[in-house]
């Protein structure tokens, strides 16, 4: 029997595969390292609605089922994420990851926006496995009704060609002229040259509220270092990527690559809002002009699913299917201090101040900063990675939290004990300690039930 989709209940939308019911038009965004994902930007029709609300659109990613891939192809184009491709090869792994992504959000990020324990992640809208071709092309033809179907059938098929090769792209709906005779001079259509989209394959989606509707458009945090930080280095913007690092490890989830279009700032706000963090015993108030969101947690690691296969793929990156609680805030400041390292020395002293808790620490940190790539791995001095007893010279989550606040004018603290529960319903309020968690998961009950601590 067909399904009816009803854009006024889209909370209820059980299949995403028939999203395009509700969708007036799309944008295409560019490809993020490692990411062999499709990303578009759509906008939604008018009476279309989540959980009661008007939602103007959403940010949805797309990719190959890795399990409708036949099985000589998966025996034989395997490839290690982190090597350049050099002949015909699906990129299997990556897609594996975004499986891996797709559960986190489902089972452990959702959570975490759903029961308010932390603001700095992506709501989850919804996910679907199965996709056929022909729903992403309905998405194309609703966005611009006098595209022909060659066309719509032209761009689809480059977008799945370039993702079964694992080539980072531009996005749909961006290809010019140039683009288009860069892929075909490069061989992207041969079929000597290149994996050829196959009929059977299906394909996995993720769909997220995207704020970038109401004057909150999400820019990579690497591109915008000048316009924020330089300026204002008392901007709560690093305390607010604490507080997400400190929710993400009572989670149980280690983030390893958060530069690479993973933390985002949102636009200036023409009015600040207020942020009320209960962590662990302490109450802080953030008021803020921007927002801090972390995102792409196909680069992550978490207790509760298990080994990622993009790095269980990769000698050089199993080491990162490990939990350690400081280890993903550690590998984002400390890239933000290699960043300055030149520029704004109170930056960087900032930063060794907030993970260090003595002189020792900030030496062999900023040894590592100064001497190291530092990309997603902390290392000795002789090269080797930094194994998990090492991180205890560092301060703990709660610690680097506490620190952090006293560097920010905009961040005020008190203690949590005894907050009324009135307060803790309030929308702007969002509640987290280690103890809401068993083995990467959040308990089942509700947060705002529960009294704040004693």
């Amino acid at each position: 029997m067909k399904s009816t989709v009803s854009c006024k209940d889209l909370n209820e939308l059980t299949d995403a595969c028939t999203l395009h019911a509700c969708v007036k038009m799309m944008n295409g965004t560019p490809s993020v390292y490692g990411d062999t994902s499709e990303r578009w930007f759509i906008y939604f029709k008018n009476e279309t609605k989540y959980n009661g609300e008007s939602i103007k659109g959403a940010l949805v990613k797309w990719w190959i089922d890795p399990s409708t891939i036949d099985d000589h192809s998966k025996s034989t184009l395997i490839g290690d994420p982190m090597k350049g491709i050099s002949e015909p090869q699906i990129s299997l792994t990556n897609f594996l990851a975004l499986n891996y992504e797709m559960d986190m959000y489902r089972y452990i990020i959702k959570p975490l926006t759903d029961y308010n324990v932390c603001p700095n992640l992506p709501t989850l809208l919804v996910t679907s496995k199965g996709c056929h071709i022909n729903n992403f092309a309905r998405i194309m033809m609703n966005s611009d009704p006098k595209m022909s179907l060659e066309a719509i059938k032209y761009v689809i098929k480059l977008s799945v060609t370039l993702m079964a090769n694992g080539t980072p792209h531009d996005g749909l709906w961006g290809f010019n002229e140039w683009e288009r005779e860069f892929a075909e001079k490069k061989g992207y259509f041969s079929k000597e040259k290149n994996v050829q989209v196959k009929s059977y394959w299906r394909y996995n989606m993720i769909v997220f509220k995207e704020d970038l509707f109401d004057n909150l458009v999400t820019k990579p945090l690497s591109k915008v270092w000048g316009d924020v930080m330089y300026e204002d280095i008392e901007s709560p913007i690093i305390f607010q990527i604490v507080t997400a690092c400190y929710a993400m490890s009572a989670a149980g989830i280690v983030h390893i690559r958060p530069l690479d279009e993973c933390v985002r700032l949102t636009d200036t706000l023409n009015t600040p809002v207020h942020i009320h963090y209960v962590y662990g015993d302490t109450l802080y108030t953030v008021k803020t002009l921007q927002r801090v969101f972390y995102c792409g947690f196909h680069w992550s690691f978490s207790i509760a699913l298990g080994d990622n296969p993009l790095f269980s793929n990769s000698e050089s990156m199993k080491i990162h299917n490990d939990f350690i609680p400081n280890k993903g805030i550690i590998i984002c400041l400390g890239i933000i201090a290699k960043v300055w390292i030149d520029y704004n020395g109170t930056m960087t002293d900032m930063i060794y101040d907030i993970l260090c808790p003595n002189e020792k620490a900030k030496t062999y940190l900023k040894e590592n900063v100064k001497t190291q790539y530092w990309d997603s791995t902390l290392t000795k001095l002789n090269g080797e990675p930094l194994g998990k007893d090492d991180y205890s010279m560092f301060r703990t989550m709660d610690e680097m939290l506490k620190k952090a606040a006293t560097y920010s004018p905009y961040v005020k603290t008190k203690s949590a004990k005894n907050l009324p529960k009135e307060f803790l319903s309030q929308p702007n309020v969002y509640v987290c300690n280690p103890s809401m968690f068993e083995r990467g998961r959040l308990k089942k009950y509700d947060i705002r039930k529960e009294s704040s601590p004693k």
